[in-house]
């Protein structure tokens, strides 16, 4: 009786199967790496151009008054980011009422009446910026957004303070 050496075709099959399904399982890991590294850089991107567009925006807009401000642009970051663009949007900022949180107006007279200046006060030298980063990787456009406030600090105090 002779012995075989090597392995059957069924042994092959296995160890084809046991292969296939091991290569099918480290591209999927792979992949899902790559994407992850994709959205990273993306993301970091984005963070940049953020907070580029924020350091532009107060410099070019340090000296002037709220009520100077632009209440739109957009733009583009030219060639080496083609894939982005930006746009800022200004609105008046709104003061929280705080009438009920000293009791009405009609508790406290006084603080009512300062309350009522300084909410004044705060609507007329603050505004509300919102900066968005557009990514148009494809069909559809990513958006990136931050809010921050505008500061208007040669505004004089009211009641001379």
């Amino acid at each position: 009786m002779k012995t075989q050496k090597g392995f059957t075709l069924i042994e092959v099959l296995i160890a084809l199967l046991i292969l296939a399904f091991s290569m099918t399982v480290l591209m999927e890991s792979w992949g899902g790496s790559l994407r992850g590294v994709k959205k990273s850089r993306t993301y970091s991107v984005v963070t940049m151009l953020l907070q580029r567009k924020v350091t532009e925006f107060e410099l070019f807009n340090k000296d002037k008054g709220a009520d100077e401000i632009k209440e739109e642009d957009h733009g583009d970051f030219g060639k080496d980011y083609a894939d982005y663009t930006w746009e800022i949007k200004t609105q008046p900022f709104t003061f929280p009422n705080m009438l009920p949180a000293i009791g009405g107006e009609k508790q406290n007279e006084l603080a009512a009446k300062i309350v009522k200046i300084m909410t004044e006060y705060f609507e007329k030298t603050i505004k509300e910026v919102t900066i968005t980063v557009i990514y148009k990787p494809g069909k559809k456009p990513l958006r990136y957004t931050i809010t921050t406030l505008f500061v208007d600090f040669n505004q004089e105090l009211p009641g001379g303070i």
